[in-house]
């Protein structure tokens, strides 16, 4: 496939080879779907307290991916079992579940939907995924910055990141013992039998 545009702007024929690259596949690109669960995606959260630095993941996650790499897009639809947190101390864990803070009898899921949107940044190519958050029932807007992992033409992972305000949700900071900036991670494989070592397609900045 000759993927040359000598008459574009630079930027334009990255974007352009970018999105050639991903279609590579196939001549007619199609929207994959892939149905997501606690085995092939990720939710994390990492937050700073005067007990200690806090990481934790959702083993319960159940969800949805639509994408289509012919033009860099997707949505994600992901919901996570508040209760299902897991934080390597049983004290941290059960300070995180309490009232003050994601208060999981009250509110026992999380939600984010979401779609990506590609863009150029300094001469490369890197996709944010926007979308709203929901967590103890009230809604608000986040931005993750995705990567698109790949091993050779076969994108194997998406990997996003964002930092937030968890006050907006309500989080308390607990007299100023919890930090209130929060930083959480969703992790998607697409393909579990490609090889790990995959090299990032996009740079965060």
């Amino acid at each position: 496939m000759d993927i040359r545009q000598p008459r574009h702007h630079p930027a334009r024929r990255l974007m352009l080879s970018a999105m050639l690259c991903l279609g590579a596949g196939g001549a007619h690109a199609e929207t994959q779907h892939l149905v997501l669960n606690g085995g092939n995606a990720v939710s994390g959260l990492h937050a700073k307290s005067l007990l200690g630095d806090v990481d934790g993941s959702f083993s319960q996650v159940k969800g949805q991916l639509d994408y289509d790499l012919s033009d860099q897009t997707c949505k994600v639809d992901m919901t996570m079992t508040v209760d299902s947190l897991k934080v390597d101390s049983a004290v941290m864990r059960k300070l995180m579940l309490s009232g003050a803070l994601l208060d999981a009898d009250k509110y026992p899921t999380m939600h984010f939907s979401g779609h990506c949107v590609p863009l150029v940044k300094d001469g490369k190519v890197i996709t944010q995924l926007s979308g709203e958050l929901t967590m103890r029932d009230q809604t608000h807007p986040v931005t993750f910055i995705t990567q698109m992992i790949f091993n050779h033409n076969t994108l194997v992972k998406l990997r996003s990141s964002t930092t937030f305000d968890q006050r907006r949700w309500g989080v308390s900071t607990m007299l100023h013992t919890v930090h209130p900036m929060v930083s959480s991670t969703a992790e998607i494989t697409l393909d579990s039998t490609a090889a790990t070592s995959a090299a990032p397609a996009a740079s965060k900045s």
